[in-house]
Order: C-alpha cells, then sequence, then structure tokens
C-alpha cells in the first residue's frame, strides 16, 4: 500500500513510541541517494542480514557502502543486542532490482508469490533495515535481536498504516538471495499482525517461551529457530558469508556479538541518548528495575544500579560509591548481558 515517507522526526518518534532503543548515527538524517532514484511513495520493508561480523564493521560498511554500491546501504542497523542504528533516510541502496509481482502482492494487501524476475527497483519502494548477523544459518539471533526487529516491524506499519503484509525478508523481495537466515518471516508477519491489532502475544516467536530468555538477553534454543527459503542459486549466498568470515568486511576473528560503541555524554545528572542503551543493559543484565520508564536521563535509580555493577566487578573508582560507566565497564555489562 503506497504511502509518503516518513520525514526523520516521524521515523524516529514511530520507532521510539514502539519502545526501540534507537542510537542516532551523525548525519543520518540527509544521508540519503535521493539523487540517485525516485523516493516519493513508499509500500513497506524490507530486512536482511550483514554478512558482517560485529557492531563497528556493521555499522561502517552499511553507512558508507563499498565500490560496488554507496553508502546507506540500509535505513537501520540491528544489532544483537537489540540497539536500532539510524544511518540513512532516503533512498537506500539496500537491495538490488526486484519482482514487480511482488510490489504488486504487497501494494494489494495479499500474500506475496515467489521472487522469480529482477523488473521492479525494490530501493524506491521499500525501507531497509540489516540485521547484524553472518547470514550462514548458525550465526545465533539473540532474543533482544529479534525483539527489536519485531518492534520496527510493528512501528513502520502503524506508522504508515499498513497490514503486516507490508513486511519482508530479502529473500522475498530478490531472486537468488538468502535472507534473514535465522527465522520464518511469516512467523514475524503473525506477530506483526498481531500487534496491529492490539492482541497480546504471550509467546512471541523469538522467546523460546521463555520470559527469563528474553529479559535477560539469551540467545534463542536452537529448537526454536527455524531457517529461512533456500536461494534458487545455493552458490551466491555462501559466497557473501565467506567473504565476511575471511575478514574482507575489516573483521578476522568470528564473533557473535559485539559491544555497542560507548557513547558520548555519560555522567550522572545529564542528559544524553546514550543512557536509553545503558539503562536497557542494566535492564536486560538484572541490575535495574524492568519497568522503568525509558529516560535520557542518567538519574537517581541508573546511578545506583551502576554503582552496584562497578562494586560487584572491583571497578569502583571512589571506594564502594562510584556511579560513573566507563567504557571498561560498558564493554564488561555488555558481555555479560548479552554474549553467550
Amino acid at each position: 500500500m503506497m504511502a509518503t515517507p516518513l520525514t526523520p522526526a516521524r521515523l524516529l518518534s514511530a520507532l521510539l513510541a514502539e519502545g526501540v532503543f534507537v542510537v542516532e548515527r551523525p548525519g543520518w538524517r540527509t544521508h540519503n541517494r535521493n539523487t540517485k532514484g525516485s523516493w516519493r511513495t513508499v509500500d513497506g520493508l524490507i530486512f536482511q542480514d550483514t554478512y558482517t561480523l560485529g557492531t563497528v564493521a556493521s555499522l561502517s560498511h552499511y553507512e558508507n557502502g563499498d565500490a560496488a554500491r554507496l553508502g546507506p546501504l540500509c535505513h537501520g542497523v540491528i544489532d544483537k543486542d537489540g540497539t536500532v542504528y539510524l544511518v540513512g533516510n532516503g533512498r537506500a541502496n539496500h537491495v538490488r532490482l526486484g519482482d514487480r509481482e511482488v510490489l504488486k502482492a504487497v501494494r494489494a494487501g495479499r500474500p506475496v508469490p515467489l521472487a522469480r524476475n529482477a523488473d521492479a527497483d525494490g530501493n524506491a519502494h521499500f525501507y531497509g533495515f540489516a540485521c547484524v548477523n553472518i547470514g550462514d544459518g548458525e550465526d545465533p539471533w539473540p532474543c533482544a535481536q529479534l525483539a527489536a526487529l519485531a518492534r520496527v516491524a510493528v512501528a513502520m506499519c502503524r506508522a504508515h498504516r499498513w497490514p503486516a503484509t507490508s513486511v519482508l525478508g530479502h529473500a522475498e523481495w530478490e531472486p537468488d538471495v538468502s535472507g534473514p537466515s535465522g527465522f520464518a518471516m511469516n512467523d514475524l508477519r503473525r506477530y506483526v499482525a498481531a500487534r496491529l491489532k492490539g492482541r497480546p502475544v504471550r509467546d512471541p516467536f523469538w522467546s523460546g517461551t521463555s520470559p527469563r530468555a528474553l529479559r535477560e538477553g539469551v540467545h534463542a534454543r536452537p529448537d526454536t529457530i527455524r531457517q529461512a527459503r533456500t536461494p534458487t542459486n545455493p552458490q551466491l549466498a555462501p559466497a557473501r558469508v565467506q567473504a565476511a568470515r575471511s575478514g574482507s568486511y575489516a573483521r578476522k576473528a568470528a564473533t557473535s556479538y559485539e559491544p555497542p560503541l560507548f557513547p558520548d555524554g555519560l555522567m550522572p545528572n545529564h542528559r544524553s541518548p546514550g543512557v536509553r542503551l545503558l539503562q536497557r543493559a542494566l535492564i536486560d543484565g538484572g541490575w535495574l528495575d524492568r519497568y522503568l520508564k525509558p529516560s535520557d536521563h542518567y538519574g537517581r535509580q541508573i546511578q545506583e544500579a551502576v554503582s552496584a555493577f562497578n562494586h560487584h566487578h572491583n571497578l569502583a573508582a571512589d571506594g564502594d560509591h562510584d556511579p560513573v560507566i566507563r567504557p571498561r565497564g560498558w564493554v564488561l555489562l555488555h558481555r555479560l548481558t548479552y554474549s553467550e
């Protein structure tokens, strides 16, 4: 269903309203490829794997692109800890030509057919969100990442008054590609449809039936992970996976999790967008009440939680009470909370 693209302010507001933890990358509001093609109406959003390892490599690649495709290569990067980094607004180079019949089905609100042709410009009609994952079907999907992905889908559909059928996976748009390669898109769409109708979802597809798993950010159990459709050309996806594993995306050692970058302005009694990331990690790690309202203010409750964390891990720089989170503590908190 065709709609007018959201302004940067409305896009950010829609995501925050759905409970998405957002980091605005410098210049994202005007970072686009609008001079290279159309961006007048949008019909849906497409999720894909990054085929990269770690936060730093993923952000660098999807913000800047490469020799073959200039950035931005998506509108947002969804990290393994559930953080959504906004990197572009407007036309992005996130997909190649896809199937016109798929576009027609999305506009009609119907389930999409198998993508067979490459005769429609997906960058003109879809938002793109890239999920940090190597794309081999083995790299785990933390519950926090899948929950964020689902919230993004609900937020975008709600803002545009789209049905859940407007949410696609990369393999559903382009022929001969794969991904996302760790869950079933139909499960995601069923969740989105229920949330759009206001129905509670007691057992979301990412939880593995365990509320503790969702709260603490552990990885979904293997028996809850279902593979996406196998690509028509099975040689294409493995080639990209091999490129990621060989270190061509700026990282050689394979790892399933890398903490987000340490944000500026994290000081007690100050306001900063990074405080929301800190608050989320403290909640997921069990150091802070999960029902605390998201805030940019580094207030008393966050200070007490950080002080307890620092004391427990011998990171306190000022006796027993040290409410300041520093880069070392930031990395430790995220690794303990979200790593396997």
